[in-house]
């Protein structure tokens, strides 16, 4: 920090470097004189130093309940793993805003353990098991599909043609019923949904058991992928991208049974 007589600092910059022990021996000695000669100055000093907010009125009930060892243990491995580029006398208006700000973390669902660098190791601050983000449309589907059985197509009236054609518009690809006709499966229904704003169609066959199994097309796909089967939801299911689209069959039958038709069904689309 440069002396007073160097630069032209306001007052406020002064009292803050004074307060950071930042101010150079010189100018420190000249604005504590001008701090004895001063009351409004000496005034504006302490308002600094409390922050000018305040942190013990406003937090002590929190901290009264707070458990102080873990949050300061936390704290100080926190400060500790991330070293300041400048290293200064911690004020205790400081220290008592970051021990608020931690409480804050913590009663917000938040533990410190989550950001700290190998906390999976220590018991006090493990972090909480992430949660689970939704994975894409194909999540959707499996969580949709768990709420069909075996009744839930039964008396449903077969899809037509028109229906169909209706559908394919909405994702600008053909479907008619010869398109969609696989062995051993009766197509039930179609219809037309949406996952975030972009066409999503549902297209249900049931096996001799009535168990259900979907085809589903979604009208965005950001790049070609390969049929890769996997287990989602509970579900063998059995996915792809071509041409813009994406594709998935998924069924509570037979992994095999998801397997041929998504065989099939990849070489007509």
């Amino acid at each position: 920090m440069n002396e007073l007589n160097d630069i032209a600092l306001g007052d406020d910059a002064l009292l803050v470097a004074l307060v950071d022990g930042a101010l150079g021996a010189k100018a420190s000695e000249a604005l504590r004189a001008r701090l004895l000669a001063d009351p409004a100055l000496q005034a504006r000093l302490d308002a600094l130093r409390a922050g000018e907010q305040p942190f013990g009125p406003a937090f002590q009930a929190l901290l009264d309940s707070a458990p102080a060892a873990r949050l300061q243990a936390g704290l100080d491995t926190l400060l500790a793993a991330r070293p300041a580029p400048l290293q200064r006398p911690a004020s205790p208006w400081r220290r008592l805003a970051l021990l608020a700000a931690a409480l804050a973390l913590l009663l917000g669902g938040v533990e410190i353990g989550r950001l700290l660098p190998g906390s999976a190791s220590t018991p006090e601050l493990a972090a909480r098991p992430p949660t689970p983000q939704k994975d894409d449309w194909r999540n959707a589907v499996a969580e949709y599909a768990a709420l069909y059985t075996a009744d839930t197509f039964a008396d449903s009236t077969p899809t037509s043609a028109a229906d169909l054609a209706r559908i394919g518009a909405k994702l600008d690809l053909t479907l008619t019923p010869e398109r969609l006709m696989l062995a051993d499966l009766r197509l039930r229904s179609a219809q037309i949904l949406a996952y975030d704003d972009a066409p999503l169609a549902e297209i249900a066959y049931v096996d001799a058991s009535g168990a259900p199994y979907l085809f589903c097309v979604f009208a965005r796909a950001e790049r070609e992928l390969d049929l890769r089967g996997e287990k989602r939801g509970g579900f063998a299911s059995a996915s792809w991208a071509h041409g813009g689209r994406a594709y998935m069959v998924i069924g509570a039958g037979r992994p095999e049974q998801v397997a041929a038709m998504a065989d099939t069904l990849k070489l007509r689309f």
